[in-house]
């Protein structure tokens, strides 16, 4: 999607944090920008940082609720008219091991990291597919991705996952369409979506994240991520400083294919 200019697009969770930042480089590219976020408070945040930075409008929405994002798709083009690019980039971050019992804290971490992908894709394809027009889908992930943590982090991980395989399928499928895919791959970012306390709504619980104090300037991020989109990246990449750990994990991983492969001709 080499041009931008007079183009639509949604970002969800984009009040704050990547999404914000992505939100800011989008309008600065010269597109119409749609902000849904779940927080009311985080939409007046954005209200305030994007005050006068071109054609945006809010919209409160949670990702995990379907019927939300499907009206959601309908009202952007009562709005805008015509979405051409949407990025997926709602998520949240808790600390559940794969392994403990807590189903509740597991069901919510994939009903928003991946069910709200799939509920973005289901809703707004269609929209992209009608005008013919091309366009861009976009799915936020995690180096977590490909470097699974381990531990009390490794439900997020597997979210992340599952988003990297939806969207490398996304791509498949509409090649040909003129509908670019993309995953955006950050590295560790000032975030709130694992830097705060989270509060679960089924409990009221607390659970305490990671200190991403050091991390990426959220609106670098998010220029990375236009200027990806723009170049037609399949991966959008934030930062090469785990090349080393990536390639350890997946020459392990062709060496077990390679093992296959003598056991086949033997």
């Amino acid at each position: 999607m080499q041009e931008c200019r007079g183009k639509v697009a949604v970002v969800t969770g984009g009040a704050c944090g990547i999404g914000l930042g992505m939100s800011r480089a989008l309008l600065d590219a010269g597109m119409k920008v749609i902000v849904a976020d779940v927080r009311s408070e985080h939409l007046d945040e954005g209200r305030a940082a994007l005050a006068n930075l071109g054609d945006v409008r809010f919209l409160q929405l949670d990702v995990a609720d379907r019927q939300a994002v499907i009206a959601a798709a309908d009202e952007a083009e009562r709005m805008f008219g015509k979405v051409h690019l949407l990025a997926n980039n709602a998520g949240v971050g808790a600390q559940s091991d794969v392994a403990d019992d807590d189903f509740a804290l597991w069901d919510w971490l994939m009903a928003i990291n991946v069910g709200g992908v799939v509920n973005g894709v289901k809703a707004f394809l269609p929209k992209l597919r009608a005008h013919g027009e091309g366009g861009h889908i976009v799915n936020t992930a995690s180096f977590a991705a490909f470097l699974p943590i381990p531990g009390e982090t490794s439900a997020y991980s597997i979210s992340k996952a599952s988003v990297w395989a939806l969207t490398d399928a996304l791509r498949l499928s509409l090649e040909g369409e003129h509908i670019g895919v993309s995953l955006l791959v950050p590295y560790v970012v000032q975030t709130r979506a694992m830097a705060n306390l989270r509060v679960r709504a089924e409990d009221g619980q607390a659970r305490q994240a990671f200190d991403l104090s050091e991390g990426m300037d959220p609106m670098e991020m998010g220029r990375i991520a236009v200027a990806g989109i723009i170049a037609g990246k399949d991966y959008i990449f934030a930062s090469a400083e785990p090349e080393a750990l990536m390639r350890a994990r997946f020459d392990a991983v062709l060496q077990d294919l390679q093992w296959a492969a003598q056991r086949e001709k033997a």
